[in-house]
């Protein structure tokens, strides 16, 4: 085969010697157990090799134990400060929910009272038509159209005044006639009926006291 036949070797590649071995190695083992080449010789010439890139770190470089304590406390410090804020944050938002549901709430009974204020004539006439007997068949069609609307109101916290004998209480009544008597003083007789609505006096029942 002529010399013009023989395979091109690519420049700076590592050919075999006849012996067997890949030439002339300058070795040295890095702190790894990896080896680094310095360089390689091949038949006297010179074969450029990349040196490899150390990674290990300088003395100086190398955490100690009371460093990486330091770091270990400063991380804690950290992610307890991050775990408190959002702690708070938690907090204030469920304040701020509850505080919220508690203004909704307290906006709805307002309104509800106030549109009961405004059906309070009516309602005074309606408990006037149940009161004053009237003849068949308007007594049957009044009491199957007033009551349902009073047991209605009734169930969602509704409360009619009108019990004669109770005794009397400042908060629900309003005496507009008093008698003497024995004892403490009662609801003798009632001239306008009065309305709790959830326990708040929308309206006093106007009475009569008696003691």
């Amino acid at each position: 085969m002529s010399d013009s036949d023989a395979p091109l070797e690519a420049e700076g590649a590592i050919t075999r010697a006849d012996d067997g071995t890949f030439g002339d190695q300058n070795q040295e083992i890095d702190g790894n157990g990896g080896a680094i080449f310095d360089d390689f010789t091949e038949n006297g010439d010179e074969v450029i090799v990349p040196d490899l890139i150390d990674e290990t770190l300088a003395d100086d470089e190398v955490p100690s134990w009371d460093n990486l304590a330091d770091v270990v406390s400063q991380i804690t410090k950290e992610r307890d400060d991050y775990l408190d804020a959002l702690q708070r944050t938690k907090a204030d938002f469920d304040n701020f929910r509850r505080r919220t549901a508690r203004l909704e709430a307290e906006a709805s009974e307002r309104r509800v009272v106030a549109l009961l204020e405004r059906l309070i004539p009516s309602l005074d006439d309606l408990a006037s038509l149940l009161a004053h007997k009237v003849g068949a068949p308007d007594e049957e069609l009044v009491t199957k159209t007033i009551r349902p609307i009073f047991s209605a109101l009734a169930n969602e916290g509704l409360v009619v005044i009108e019990e004669v004998g109770a005794e009397f209480d400042p908060e629900i009544h309003q005496a507009v006639a008093h008698e003497d008597g024995d004892g403490p003083a009662k609801v003798a007789e009632i001239f306008r009926s009065g309305y709790l609505w959830k326990g708040k006096t929308i309206r006093p029942a106007m009475v009569k006291v008696v003691g």
